[in-house]
């Protein structure tokens, strides 16, 4: 869809990250096309991704979706890179993914990784192992705001049932990989950080406040975790 992709946009996209995993496949992702037409729409499409790395012109979303893609196919885990290319297409396109575009070329990709196995140990944790230093060394904001969600999760054990537990769980992972990869802008830190200092002062009213700002300026990504941190406040 034409709304999801932006002019500018930051986010965790390394151009020389992602260019380093998909250029190893890319031979072998041409090679699985046995007509010329095939091969080049492989090669146009990867240098359209690149290009639109490179300008910014993927919205966030999109960004963290391909970067789960990029960490699945160091992993070798094709079920989990199949599953991103899907998310991807279902986010930037209609449904209908044209030959020769870069959505269509990622999964000629995916299915090049199968051919390869990962060059060295633990290179699978390579670009998130990266992603987390180069976000909670350099953000002492990021980890303090894990620190305290983690230990509020820690405290409402007791409160709620295991359910519910494990799934205020899931969500505020979904948001520690948010913070880890950059989707999460400074301006909502702060405002989760305002957050958690009015809980801990029994101001309630300040709690809400903020909970209000983010859904209004940080929507598609606090949609993901945002009621996890209703569920887990309203605990306190």
């Amino acid at each position: 869809m034409a709304g999801q992709e932006h002019r500018g946009v930051r986010g965790p996209c390394r151009l020389d990250a992602v260019q380093a995993v998909f250029d190893s496949l890319l031979d072998t992702a041409m090679g699985l096309h046995e007509e010329p037409a095939g091969k080049e729409g492989v090669r146009r499409g990867v240098q359209e991704l690149y290009s639109k790395i490179g300008v910014g012109s993927l919205s966030g979303i999109i960004q963290e979706k391909l970067m789960r893609l990029v960490s699945a196919i160091e992993a070798r885990d094709i079920p989990a890179a199949h599953q991103a290319r899907e998310q991807i297409v279902r986010s930037s396109t209609n449904g209908w993914v044209e030959g020769g575009t870069w959505q269509w070329a990622l999964k000629s990709l995916v299915e090049a990784a199968k051919q390869h196995a990962p060059t060295t140990e633990g290179s699978a944790q390579l670009l998130v192992s990266s992603q987390d230093q180069s976000a909670e060394s350099c953000n002492p904001e990021v980890l303090q705001l894990k620190n305290s969600l983690t230990m509020r999760l820690a405290h409402a054990r007791t409160c709620m049932d295991t359910k519910k537990h494990n799934e205020v769980e899931q969500r505020l992972n979904r948001l520690y990989e948010m913070l880890q990869t950059g989707i999460i802008g400074p301006d909502t830190i702060a405002r989760l950080l305002e957050t958690v200092q009015a809980a801990d002062q029994g101001d309630s009213a300040t709690v809400q406040r903020c909970f209000l700002e983010v859904a209004k300026t940080d929507f598609e990504s606090s949609k993901a975790w945002l009621p996890a941190l209703k569920q887990l406040f309203r605990q306190q």
